[in-house]
């Protein structure tokens, strides 16, 4: 019995699988003291459903007994020194083929000692295990120890987003785009072009990754009616607009999601129209948000300078600016 109790004792130090019935809580603990500096609202609010979560240790239990999927938190390890939690990865499952790993984070007393390069290592060779052909993780562009190790593991940098963000948006005055182009609400059948379009902007090997779906940028009568309803009733709406040119081609597309804590805004422009549109958008945008509380985030390609002078000049600050990196397993 006693020897049984020792085999089954946690070891001091080393890697480990994460265990969401005892672990939840100290992962929590940490990524908070990792990432001070991440923790928007969305994260913030993530974090504190896991703390609940953490609270329900007997159904968490039951459910891994019963290999129920209670999320993907539950992939990933951990590293323990002292016997406490002092480093974390997780993995997500994207799709058979993608595995996403996030929430790579060391306690800062316990950093430089190759912890990272443990749980990462073990991470990859888990998702190979699963016959997975790509792994992707995102890093903050400003993280230069986290990017060099991601690549002297062999990851590449696919693509960079920055996302922007203000709080209220006063009197608005809307910017037209300039003659030959029209700003104009999506119709149903502008859905095949949205598509061609995000087609052409995104990076081969981010399509290779993850590629892009039509159904994505479908833009249905019943949801135009619906999201319309929605902010009668000042419920969360998302709204798409379309710039077209005389011809009726697309060049470019603006989304916003009006109402709720996630409000944020998305446009794509055509390369050759860089500079020309992002004003319009912008304050396209800002129109629907006037009398809306709360924060305002703007997602856009981190190379698209015209794109974060446009939304600057309208009080957008930079919040983070993040590269995409993907490791191919399967050459």
């Amino acid at each position: 019995m006693v020897a049984g109790a020792a085999r089954r004792q946690e070891p001091l130090r080393g890697l480990r699988p994460f265990n969401p019935t005892r672990d939840l809580k100290e992962v929590v603990d940490l990524l908070r003291l990792a990432f001070p500096e991440e923790l928007g609202r969305p994260e913030a609010a993530w974090l504190r459903d896991m703390e609940t979560l953490g609270a329900l240790k007997p159904l968490i239990w039951l459910a891994n007994q019963l290999n129920i999927a209670l999320g993907s938190i539950f992939y990933g390890f951990v590293w323990i020194e002292d016997g406490r939690i002092v480093g974390n990865v997780t993995i997500t499952r994207v799709s058979p083929q993608n595995w996403l790993i996030s929430n790579v984070a060391v306690h800062p007393d316990y950093r430089r000692r190759g912890i990272a390069r443990e749980l990462m290592d073990a991470s990859v060779d888990w998702i190979r295990g699963r016959n997975a052909r790509w792994v992707t993780l995102e890093v903050r562009r400003d993280n230069t120890p986290a990017k060099s190790l991601y690549l002297n593991m062999g990851f590449v940098i696919v693509q960079g987003t920055t996302e922007m963000q203000r709080r209220g948006v006063g009197l608005v005055t809307q910017v037209e785009p300039p003659d030959g182009y029209q700003l104009r609400s999506a119709r149903p059948d502008d859905s095949r072009q949205m598509f061609e379009l995000a087609r052409q902007i995104t990076p081969p090997l981010a399509q290779a990754i993850e590629p892009i779906r039509q159904q994505d940028y479908a833009v249905g009568t019943l949801g135009r009616v619906t999201n319309g309803l929605r902010r009668l009733i000042g419920l969360p709406a998302t709204l798409h607009w379309v710039v077209a040119d005389t011809s009726d081609r697309i060049v470019a597309t603006l989304t916003a999601q009006v109402g709720g804590y996630n409000q944020r805004i998305e446009f794509m422009i055509h390369p050759d129209l860089h500079g020309l549109l992002e004003e319009p958008l912008v304050t396209c945008a800002l129109d629907v948000f006037v009398g809306q509380r709360g924060s305002i985030r703007a997602i856009v390609d981190a190379d698209h300078t015209e794109a974060v002078v446009a939304l600057e000049a309208h009080g957008f600050r930079e919040v983070r600016t993040l590269d995409r990196m993907a490791l191919e397993l399967i050459e």
